[in-house]
């Protein structure tokens, strides 16, 4: 296995699946459990050195991808599969990560039982999208033009 810089695939990644209407983030696995330490909830259960992307679907990967692959992959007598958004992703994003030559597991929302027992997603994509810089958090008063 030879050895990636968090650069190399950041804009790997992005080179694959931009273009499909997704975008790409990078963050530690630390930076999500430090996150989440306020209300521990589900840690992610990784060095906390460990590289993660964060992989977002954006409104355009519907308007194109999404819709061509159901063309592509789906007749009208069998139907789409049970999650077909999911299933769509990961038709890109699985070779597109494997293609990277490095050791990885993909997480998602899915929800499953955490180590208290309780259901919830396996990753909290809130707490991923603020640590790894794709989604912020404004306030009423941070809004320039207020169109209420």
């Amino acid at each position: 296995m030879s050895t990636v810089s968090p650069q190399e695939i950041l804009l790997f990644l992005r080179n694959q699946l931009q273009l499909k209407g997704m975008e790409v983030y990078l963050m530690k696995a630390g930076w999500y459990n430090d996150f989440d330490s306020q209300k521990p909830r589900n840690p992610i259960h990784y060095p906390n050195n460990t590289l993660c992307a964060l992989i977002l679907i954006t409104p355009s990967f519907f308007n194109s991808t999404f819709i061509e692959y159901l063309r592509e992959n789906f007749k009208s007598d069998q139907g789409p599969p049970a999650n077909p958004v999911e299933s769509c992703a990961d038709h890109f994003i699985t070779p597109a990560v494997d293609a990277l030559n490095v050791q990885h597991k993909i997480l998602t929302d899915k929800i499953i039982k955490n180590d208290s027992g309780k259901n919830l997603p396996e990753v909290d994509l809130c707490i991923a999208g603020h640590v790894s810089g794709a989604t912020y958090y404004y306030q009423r008063k941070d809004v320039l033009f207020k169109f209420w």
